[in-house]
């Protein structure tokens, strides 16, 4: 027989009766209500029955009794609610919130806490609006962060409310930076913080390439401003007056057909070749490369997408065609594609990280408990927490990822 279990409508797990010991380790709201009718239930069928003298089972049951409260009062994680808000396109980042915060629930051996995603949609990703209403909204319900959104046409205005309440905010996609990393860290809100790498440890990372490489001519190919700023913090960082580096930049144009561009690639003879673009289209991009000669012998490229080794290049590959890619990731997780989506993932795992390490160093008992709060009423309270916990979060990680090529 297996030990298997199934559950009622309360959430209430029943156990196979040929494991009547499984009773002792299961966990439901409803437990304490109904342990002992399962209990008896489970002990007085066809297929077993035990006989007991009066006092035994009232021992028996006192027993439980005792066990389940214990298991209750210590057992059982407090619930904390976290946020998110989403727009039209978000889809897989959605589905990674929400399989991150389920999973946390396995990452200590007795969490103090269990987060409950509290999910917020807004269709168009340009309506900072509708996106104060959603955060608004999170902050009434209680909770002790928000995610996102990933639009930075409505991030800010999350920020700011965040920045009013003392909520932390997480941003967990690519943001231009402001003059130098400690200037932007001075400028942007207390409350917020971006785990996605800065800008300029990407850029060191592809100037170290076109170092090691000793690349003095490129031409580069980017699709939108991250590239663009990429590309520019690159050029800067391997300025030398006395032996410039010869450049070469095109932007993507619209569509899907970019032979026409790449064509032109090929005529400036120049071998050495920068690809900053969606990864979404890196693939078609040295498809159509392919298609007009460009990827061929003795050229060199470089992808700057973080997450390189995870695309389908050796498909792509001709010859003796050099490929050099970016790569953040150290583990795989099972559905996480996309390296956006795999940072929203370790994001949720380092806000967890942060509640437990607080909640260990406190005394005060509620004091990570989020409040409802109001955006709309002149009560000046916060949370709490807030501070604590971003400052946990900067002490537990440096947010300084390894970019290793391949």
């Amino acid at each position: 027989m297996g030990n298997s279990a199934y559950w009622d409508n309360d959430g209430f797990a029943t156990p196979n009766l040929d494991d009547p010991r499984k009773l002792g380790n299961l966990r439901s709201p409803r437990f304490m209500e109904k342990s002992i009718l399962q209990y008896e239930a489970a002990w007085r069928t066809d297929r077993l029955s035990i006989k007991m003298d009066p006092r035994q089972r009232l021992f028996s049951i006192a027993l439980i009794l005792l066990v389940l409260l214990a298991t209750r009062i210590h057992g059982i994680p407090r619930p904390i609610k976290i946020g998110a808000i989403f727009h039209k396109g978000d889809e897989d980042l959605m589905s990674t919130f929400q399989k991150a915060v389920f999973e946390t629930k396995y990452e200590h051996l007795a969490p103090a806490f269990e987060l409950i995603p509290v999910l917020k949609y807004v269709e168009v990703n340009t309506d900072s609006f509708r996106t104060a209403e959603a955060a608004c909204e999170l902050l009434q319900e209680g909770v002790a962060a928000i995610f996102g959104p990933a639009s930075r046409h409505t991030r800010g205005i999350v920020a700011s409310i965040a920045e009013r309440f003392n909520i932390p905010h997480i941003e967990y996609v690519w943001r231009e930076s402001e003059g130098s990393e400690e200037e932007y860290e001075r400028k942007k809100a207390s409350m917020t913080i971006n785990v996605f790498p800065a800008s300029e440890k990407v850029s060191e990372a592809i100037a170290d390439i076109i170092d090691s490489m000793k690349w003095r001519n490129f031409v580069a190919i980017y699709e939108n401003d991250e590239g663009l700023s990429h590309l520019q913090k690159t050029l800067t960082l391997k300025g030398d007056k006395n032996n410039p580096l010869t450049h070469t930049i095109r932007q993507l144009s619209e569509g899907t057909d970019y032979r026409s561009m790449l064509k032109e690639i090929h005529s400036l003879a120049v071998s050495n070749i920068i690809i900053d673009v969606q990864p979404q289209n890196i693939i078609r991009v040295l498809n159509q490369a392919k298609e007009v000669r460009l990827l061929a012998d003795y050229y060199q490229f470089v992808i700057t997408y973080l997450d390189s080794y995870k695309l389908p290049i050796l498909d792509v590959r001709n010859g003796t065609v050099n490929i050099t890619g970016l790569s953040l990731r150290e583990n795989d997780v099972d559905g996480i594609e996309w390296l956006d989506s795999a940072i929203l993932y370790d994001a949720v795992f380092l806000l967890n990280t942060a509640l437990e390490v607080l909640n260990a160093r406190m005394d005060k008992e509620g004091y990570i408990d989020p409040i409802s709060l109001s955006c709309i009423s002149n009560n000046t309270e916060k949370y709490k927490a807030g501070c604590d916990i971003i400052g946990i979060m900067k002490e537990v990680s440096s947010f300084s990822y390894h970019i290793a090529s391949s």
